[in-house]
């Protein structure tokens, strides 16, 4: 097989095929699998860069090509974002939907599961611990004893 790619492109592959390593190999070891088989791809795409001189691409640490520093704190800086924002929204959705099926009856209830849908005051629920949240972050979530 061949790939014809612009610089950019060929950059925006090399930052994907990162990504998906550190995401599979952050996993892999839970999983059962070897980590190593996902870096692999990478260290691939920073020998093609090496071949084809784009050496904003990469840098040789001790006979390792590893991904540029800059790109590589770009990536760290993205995916830390990336889990923030899905650290809320993860929290929010299970507060939300905890708070909504106290407040089910048997027949919402046998609706819902029939529709396989959530109906649509799940929301007032997201929205209030958007608005808390986004006002206090964390810190008035408290686990109060029974």
């Amino acid at each position: 097989m061949k790939l014809e790619l612009t610089k950019e492109q060929f950059k925006e592959l090399v930052m994907a095929s990162e990504v998906y390593s550190w995401i599979f190999g952050g996993v892999a070891e839970e999983r059962g699998e070897d980590f190593q088989k996902y870096e692999k791809i990478s260290d691939y795409l920073l020998e093609k860069a090496k071949e084809a001189g784009l050496k904003e691409l990469y840098e040789d640490f001790e006979g390792t090509l590893i991904l540029n520093e800059k790109i590589s704190k770009k990536l760290e800086e993205t995916i830390h974002e990336y889990n923030e924002n899905e650290f809320w929204d993860t929290l929010v959705t299970a507060l939300g939907k905890r708070d909504f099926w106290q407040t089910v009856t048997k027949e919402e209830e046998m609706k819902i599961k029939k529709e396989k849908w959530l109906p649509e005051r799940v929301h007032t629920f997201y929205d209030k611990y958007w608005d808390e949240v986004n006002q206090y972050g964390v810190d008035r979530l408290k686990i109060e004893k029974d």
